[in-house]
């Protein structure tokens, strides 16, 4: 038997020499480095070339910054936040950054500037090139390679000329503040319309059907009809299946007096998307006017019901209701669409005019009143309340009212005329008046 002390655990045969472990060339093993590091763009480009076919490339790439992107950047904060050590030594970068990224991308939004979209496809790129290097790094060290061809070789010397965090900063402003500032000063300086700028990006993809949508959107708000027409036909031979293109042309048309195109178009679009009540709005409209009223109701019924939270949907039933006589249930329906949104002007004010109607004057112009005071440069609100109030028999308060609304929109007939009888009845009140 081996000889034990005071300090060792008896043992009847000599230890087996701890064997070493064969070191591996996988991350975690060859099959899953297979499926989770190589295979998965494989997965992801046949899913999202199939999701192409049912949603917008916009509602695709809302999900994936939702879900995707903070799957994928929440543990690198976590990890860079949480870890004190490498805190403290990127403590004013890890501060400052955020801040000011955020303050651009809030900048560039707010002004409608389109510098920071290339910005972020560049650094998009960039950044998945440095993940696709890191693997391979990952897999250089496995197998024991740091040839010098396939490594980054980082100075971390203290003897610098400059500072650490200068040098840093000096790379910022060259990949980053100087490119996006030349973006924003070209933007915002430039000659060029936003009419001018479709165009071009139009031009520059024929193939594009998202180029060619937001030119033809842009003509049409230019009144440009025709062209617009020709823009949004040119979107339906690259992408059949665009919905909104279909009903963005059945608007035109019907404009145009197109009435039997127009609903072809309408009845693509709801076929592609059945249960949209902006569509189904619209095309009760344009059943209206081909004197298919009873269709068109039904059409309305339905849009208020796919989305009862849809205020337009709620304002186009009750304007129906309201151009049949249909005058009470119109209110009702008025009133929705105001309990949906207390931020819709137009219903405010057709609302007033309904009530106005009716003779329930305290609430009319208590419509007229919010809808001036949510659009204070609209004129509208100020003629109708004039005539309440001249109705109220309150005819200097009715004269202000229409002045006002004379000075916000000077080529205005309505408040012009309602203007001169208020004076004029005013002018009568006076000679009437005992001395």
């Amino acid at each position: 038997m081996q000889h034990v002390t005071a300090f060792s655990r008896p043992e009847t045969v000599p230890p087996a020499p701890a064997v070493a472990r064969k070191p591996s060339l996988w991350i975690l093993s060859s099959w899953r480095d297979l499926v989770l590091y190589v295979c998965t763009p494989l997965v992801i480009l046949p899913v999202f070339i199939l999701a192409q076919a049912r949603w917008s490339a916009e509602d695709i790439y809302l999900f994936v910054a939702a879900f995707g992107a903070m799957g994928h950047h929440l543990p690198g904060m976590i990890r860079a936040y949480g870890d004190r050590a490498l805190f403290q030594r990127f403590r004013w970068r890890f501060i400052f950054a955020p801040i000011f990224l955020v303050a651009v991308c809030v900048i560039f939004f707010l002004w409608d500037l389109k510098g920071i979209v290339l910005i972020a496809f560049i650094w998009g790129v960039w950044h998945g090139m440095m993940q696709t290097y890191g693997f391979c790094r990952i897999y250089d060290a496995k197998v024991g390679s740091f040839a010098a061809l396939t490594r980054r070789t980082a100075d971390v010397s203290t003897d610098r000329f400059l500072p650490n965090w200068i040098l840093h900063g000096a790379k910022w402003v060259a990949v980053f503040v100087i490119p996006l500032g030349a973006l924003w000063f070209r933007e915002v300086h430039a000659s060029r319309s936003q009419l001018e700028r479709a165009a071009s990006i139009a031009a520059d993809l024929p193939a594009g059907a998202r180029a060619h949508s937001n030119y033809a959107t842009a003509l049409q708000e230019a009144g440009r009809v025709d062209e617009a027409v020709e823009e949004f036909s040119t979107v339906l031979r690259l992408n059949p299946s665009s919905a909104k293109a279909h009903v963005n042309l059945a608007a035109l048309l019907t404009g145009k007096g197109k009435l039997q195109e127009a609903q072809t178009h309408f009845e693509e679009a709801l076929r592609i998307e059945p249960n949209n009540a902006e569509f189904r709005s619209g095309y009760a409209y344009l059943l209206e006017k081909l004197g298919r009223d009873e269709q068109a109701a039904t059409e309305c019924e339905a849009a208020v019901r796919l989305e009862p939270k849809s205020a337009p949907a709620w304002y186009s039933y009750s304007a129906f209701l309201e151009k049949h006589g249909k005058l009470k249930e119109a209110i009702a329906q008025y009133r929705r669409a105001v309990q949906v949104d207390p931020r819709f002007v137009d219903a405010h004010i057709d609302l007033g005019s309904a009530l106005f109607v009716t003779g329930d004057l305290p609430e009319a112009k208590a419509h007229y009143l919010e809808a001036s005071k949510l659009e204070p440069k609209l004129a509208q609100p100020h003629n109708y309340l004039g005539r309440v109030l001249m109705r109220e028999g309150n005819v200097s308060q009715a004269i202000r009212q229409f002045e006002e609304a004379l000075r916000l929109h000077s080529d205005f007939p309505e408040a012009e005329e309602n203007l001169r009888i208020a004076k004029e009845s005013g002018a009568r009140s006076l000679l009437q008046s005992p001395e």
